[in-house]
This record gives structure tokens, sequence and C-alpha cells, in this order.
């Protein structure tokens, strides 16, 4: 086991709130999908160079060696993952076309981001990279505070001790922390992220309307774009195989892009 000497790094650590009660309370299947999507938008969403450490569970562990983000930088970074986090959410509530539990509740997860800076060194064991100092396990310590918001970012003094005077976005009105942790007692400041929810887009709306028809079809769409049905309604069938890892969605294209095998 190799270990390089530590180094100044960011540490950037978006969590999904409400996870663990989301998951226990409603279709494993369903509910894994959607969580895996939310951490794929959260990965897409970085600008600044942040480089994954570590998915874990509910969270994401990002870092960047070197130079601090500045406050615009680290502002923009945050409200560019809430927004996107929360466009995602909007869809699921928009162009859903399952109703279980786990699709119909997705929007009450909620999103807050952790940021320190300090000291990490990388530590190798066999194929994997793990980062490791006193820093890391600050940042986790983190997650758990006194905030009484479900939605912020919480970012250390050593973060903002980096910083120049800026003028903040108006979205930002700062407020000020302190907590002891076994690590010693950190001082922070963080920002409530409800304002960034004006900002959301409404999904693009796509008509599948079949023109001239005015009856009602949802029952009969229901039935055609539930893949796990088709077995009672495709003559011969007698096994429905799903090794996909995606939800079916208003959008999604027929049984190749699902990876749906029907046996015959």
């Amino acid at each position: 086991m190799e270990q390089n000497n530590s180094k100044a790094a960011l540490l950037f650590v978006p969590d999904i709130s409400g996870f663990t009660q989301f998951v226990k309370q409603n279709e494993i299947e369903h509910s894994q999908h959607i969580i895996k999507e939310l951490l794929e938008t959260l990965i897409e969403a970085n600008e600044t160079g942040l480089r994954v450490s570590e998915v874990e569970g509910d969270a994401i562990l990002f870092y960047r060696f070197g130079n601090p983000p500045t406050a615009e930088e680290f502002f923009k970074q945050v409200k560019k993952m809430f927004v996107s986090f929360h466009s995602q959410l909007k869809l699921y509530e928009n162009q859903r076309m399952c109703q279980c539990r786990a699709c119909s509740s997705a929007r009450n997860l909620t999103l807050k981001i952790v940021a320190h800076y300090g000291n990490i060194a990388q530590t190798q064991i066999k194929e994997h990279t793990k980062l490791f100092g006193q820093d890391v396990i600050t940042v986790h310590r983190l997650l758990k505070n006194d905030i009484s918001h479900h939605e912020y970012a919480l970012y250390t003094q050593s973060l903002t001790s980096k910083w120049k005077k800026i003028d903040s976005p108006d979205w930002i009105q700062k407020q000020e922390g302190r907590q002891e942790y076994d690590v010693g007692i950190i001082d922070y400041n963080y920002v409530q992220l409800s304002p960034l929810k004006q900002l959301i887009p409404e999904p693009t709306v796509q008509d599948f309307s079949i023109p001239g028809l005015t009856s009602q079809v949802s029952p009969l769409y229901d039935v055609l774009s539930d893949l796990s049905l088709r077995i009672q309604w495709i003559q011969g069938s007698k096994e429905i195989i799903y090794f996909g890892d995606q939800l079916n969605h208003v959008g999604t294209k027929n049984c190749t892009a699902c990876e749906w095998v029907c046996k015959k």
C-alpha cells in the first residue's frame, strides 16, 4: 500500500437527503434507478474540474487538488448542481409513466452540499485510490450538523479564508455556524438553496397524441408502456427478462432502449 504526500485540495460533497427513508418505504428496484440517475445528474453537472473519489450511497465525494475555487466559481457550481438535481426530479413528476411509490414520491428528495478546503493524501489499495487524512474525516462529519434547513450549501472557513471579497449573487443570504466534533470545533458558513428553485425550468412537454383521436387512451397506453405486461398480450410469449438499469419514461424508445427480451 503506497501513500503519497498530502496536498491541498477542495473536498466537495453533494448529499441526497431522504435517501434511506425513500429506499426503505418504496419499491427497491425503481428507487435504486432513481437514485442512480440523480447521482449521475450531479456528476454531469460538474463544471469546476472536480474528480469523483467515491459514490457513497446517497452522496458523492468529489475532490480537486490545487488552489481553491473562487467564491464566484463555488456558488456557480452549487447553483448548477442544485438546479440540475431538481430539474431531474421535476422530470420524474411531469413525464413519468410509472405510478409506483418510488416514482411518485421522488419529488420529496432534497439536496445539501458540504465543502471544505484542506490537505489530503491518496492511498492506493490494489486498483482502488482512496482519499486519506483528517480533512476527509472533517467533511464527512459536517454532513451531520444542527442546521434546521433541508437544502443548503455549507462551506468551512478554511475555504472562505482564501476568498477575496466579492458581490454575492442575489440568492445568497449567508449565515454562520459552529459545530464541535471529535476532530475539533469547526466554524462554517451556510446558505439556503431554496431561493434557487425559482430557476428550475419546466420540462419540455412532448406531444404523443394521435391527430384526430378524441377518445381516452390512457388505460391502453399504460398497458402498452408497462413492459412487464407484454407477456399478457404478445401471443406465444412465455417469459419477460429485464436486464437494463434505467427507468421507463416518456420518450423512451421501445424494447431496444429498455433492454427487455421477450422469450417465446
